[in-house]
C-alpha cells in the first residue's frame, strides 16, 4: 500500500534528497534488493521531474536490507520550474509486481538566490 501524504519542500534551484521508507504490510522494513525504482513529479498532467534507479534514485539500508528508496533531486531540475504545488508519486517493481510506494505533493518556493 502506498504511503499517502508524502510532502515536502523544495526551493528552486535546490539540491534535495527525499527518502522514502518502505516497510511490509506488519511494519517491518521491506526488503528491496533487486527493485527498479520510477519516481516522477508532475503539474496539470505533465511530467516535469523523472528519475529512475542509478539515474537519480536509488535503495539504500535503514533499519532492514535496501528499504529506503532515495531521490535526488539537482539544482538544474528545479531551477527553472516555477513555484507552486506539485504532485509526486515513485513505483517500485519487484520480483515482476508493481507497487506505488508514494504519493504526495511538493511545495516549490521562490528563491532569490538560485542563479
Amino acid at each position: 500500500m502506498a504511503a499517502e501524504n508524502q510532502d515536502f519542500t523544495l526551493y528552486q534551484g535546490e539540491d534535495e534528497q527525499v527518502d522514502f521508507y518502505v516497510t511490509d504490510s506488519d511494519g517491518s522494513p521491506k526488503n528491496l534488493t533487486g527493485a527498479s525504482i520510477e519516481w516522477g513529479m508532475w503539474l496539470s498532467g505533465t511530467r516535469l521531474l523523472t528519475k529512475t534507479t542509478g539515474s537519480g534514485a536509488s535503495l539504500v539500508n535503514g533499519l532492514g536490507t535496501n528499504d529506503i528508496v532515495r531521490v535526488a533531486i539537482a539544482k538544474a531540475d528545479s531551477i527553472s520550474l516555477q513555484p507552486g504545488a506539485y504532485y509526486h508519486e515513485c513505483r517500485i517493481v519487484l520480483s515482476g509486481s508493481e507497487q506505488v510506494i508514494a504519493v504526495g505533493h511538493v511545495l516549490l518556493k521562490l528563491s532569490m538566490t538560485k542563479d
